[in-house]
């Protein structure tokens, strides 16, 4: 069991890279906790040889570091990000925008929770149409082209108005992209 747990994980982390090479580092490498169950498992059905014992406590070592070192300050900083710039941006966009609004974001899980908006996503979580966009520029390009597939969705989609988090270096420069493709893009509100 623990052979085919292992060959189960090494086949589903190599078709992940093959097909969106930098998708498990993503977001803390949250998206690669699809494995731990099998690792849990693995780990409990070897824990009681020889062999498994000795690194038993190295994990632990490990797990404690990290939570230490990375994991609690990283979800601190989380914190305050969404406490900060994105409850604000919903809170502005709830007050001052009308209500017919659809809003183009690029990250839509707290806009969608915190806003009463149409919300039209880049990624294509919750708008399929973005996910062939995507694959066809901004995959193929390294993201370089990402304004390519938000505008082409923007042409689909008709929003009124963008969130762009540009403290992400990804998204940084994408109001200007955009209009270098022929949008007209005026910033509303910043808050960071």
């Amino acid at each position: 069991i623990v052979k085919a747990c292992a060959a189960y994980m090494v086949c589903l982390l190599v078709a992940v890279y093959c097909q969106l090479p930098d998708a498990l580092s993503w977001n803390l490498f949250r998206y690669a906790v699809v494995v731990v169950p099998m690792l849990v498992y693995a780990t409990a059905r070897v824990a009681g040889s020889a062999k498994a014992k000795p690194l038993l406590p190295l994990s632990l070592a490990y797990s404690l570091f990290f939570a230490l070192a990375v994991s609690i300050p990283a979800y601190r900083a989380e914190c305050r990000y969404y406490a900060g710039s994105l409850h604000a941006t919903a809170a502005w966009c709830n007050e001052n925008l009308p209500p017919d609004s659809r809003i183009l974001v690029q990250d839509v899980g707290y806009i969608s929770f915190a806003t009463r908006f149409r919300i039209i996503d880049a990624v294509g979580l919750k708008t399929p149409e973005a996910i062939e966009l995507n694959r066809r520029y901004t995959l193929h390009s390294a993201g370089f082209d990402r304004a390519e597939a938000i505008s082409s969705l923007a042409h689909q989609t008709h929003p009124t108005h963008l969130i762009a988090a540009t403290e992400r270096s990804e998204i940084k420069h994408l109001a200007q992209q955009l209009q270098a493709l022929g949008w007209h893009v005026e910033l509303l509100k910043s808050f960071g």
